[in-house]
């Protein structure tokens, strides 16, 4: 992407901090130590699940609603540092040599949740089931991330998470030309 291109395509961007009780490292998630940096697109609010062993959820609201049909989203877990040592931000020694989970996300509206305290719906494929009838799924006015699970029993994991909302190019008038290659037999 250009990066004149890159103001025009921006929509929302933020820095999920989650941290534990080891400090910044991935470890098991602190509740208390989760906040947001965000400069464009989000509202400075957060909404937790009560309960982050069972729905390691985290929305974001946005500061405006958005189209699905002309954004994209994107959310990546972060290597974070050991909490003594404040090396380079991200830590990043060499090729991954085991796979890192990473977090889902999904744009949703606040209004399908209706009631925090008893929802009509839960993002992320948690019951209860289908977005009630009457809403517009193109809409979306926040983010939510699923959290990584330590396992059964074992906690939902820190790390930071990197969300990114960006506008689809413009269309300039050009209808894509797809033409095949063929692979040879044999």
């Amino acid at each position: 992407m250009a990066a004149n291109e890159i103001a025009e395509r921006l929509a929302a961007a933020a820095w999920l901090r989650f941290g534990s009780e080891a400090g910044e490292g991935a470890a098991i998630l602190d509740p208390e130590k989760i906040s947001i940096r965000s400069a464009v697109g989000f509202q400075q609010r957060l909404i937790i699940s009560s309960d982050l062993d069972n729905f390691p959820c985290v929305i974001i609201p946005l500061d405006r609603t958005l189209s699905r049909k002309e954004t994209c989203v994107y959310g990546q877990m972060v290597s974070t540092v050991d909490d003594a040592t404040r090396r380079n931000y991200p830590l990043v020694t060499g090729p991954a040599t085991v796979y890192q989970p990473q977090p889902l996300v999904e744009p949703v509206h606040l209004d399908w949740i209706g009631d925090f305290a008893d929802p009509d719906w839960l993002p992320l494929t948690y019951t209860p089931g289908a977005v009630p009838n009457g809403f517009d799924l193109d809409q979306y006015n926040a983010i939510a991330v699923g959290l990584v699970s330590a396992g059964e029993g074992g906690g939902t994991l820190a790390g930071d998470v990197t969300i990114f909302v960006l506008k689809h190019p413009m269309l300039e008038g050009a209808v894509t030309k797809v033409e095949s290659l063929v692979y040879p037999a044999g």
